[in-house]
């Protein structure tokens, strides 16, 4: 029941995401959306990956997509969401990624054995030796990342709406 709750908040909020018009209703429902997965990681188990999940994704970017929303003051144009040739793309994008994920569902689902040795202890001892390097390439992503956004807001003016 509480599944079917969680998943009902999380595509709710995912087709608001995708439907709405202001960029700003768009940032906060996506917010609403990865907290109702980090629900359904905690309802698999995976308290590790819910809470990561939730401080990094909702937590940390979606915070930093906010600022640069609002720093940069986006207003999309009316023509451009109107066209219909983007919603009909973006329609059959959506379908063919569902209908991949819907197929391969089962092949992503962990073992028992290896969901219970993904402990902390493990996942920290697996992410500072085998994967240093992907870790440390995402720490440069995100620097670069915050330096662009520094460089972009000091080189425009801001202006009250």
């Amino acid at each position: 029941m509480i599944f079917l709750g969680l998943s009902a908040i999380t595509i709710l909020s995912a087709v608001i995401m995708v439907l709405s018009r202001r960029p700003i209703y768009s940032i906060i429902s996506l917010i609403v959306c990865l907290y109702g997965l980090g629900g359904i990681y905690l309802l698999t188990q995976s308290q590790f990956l819910a809470i990561v999940h939730m401080i990094v994704y909702a937590g940390a970017i979606m915070v930093l997509f906010l600022f640069v929303i609002m720093l940069m003051n986006l207003d999309f144009p009316e023509s451009l969401i109107r066209h219909k040739g983007i919603r009909l793309g973006a329609i059959l994008t959506s379908g063919v990624i569902a209908t991949i994920i819907i197929s391969r569902i089962d092949r992503f689902a962990p073992s028992d054995a290896v969901r219970q040795s993904l402990t902390v202890k493990a996942i920290g001892k697996l992410m500072f030796t085998q994967y240093i390097a992907v870790f440390e390439l995402s720490t440069i992503v995100f620097l670069s990342a915050t330096i662009g956004v520094i460089l972009v807001a000091g080189s425009r003016p801001v202006t009250p709406r």
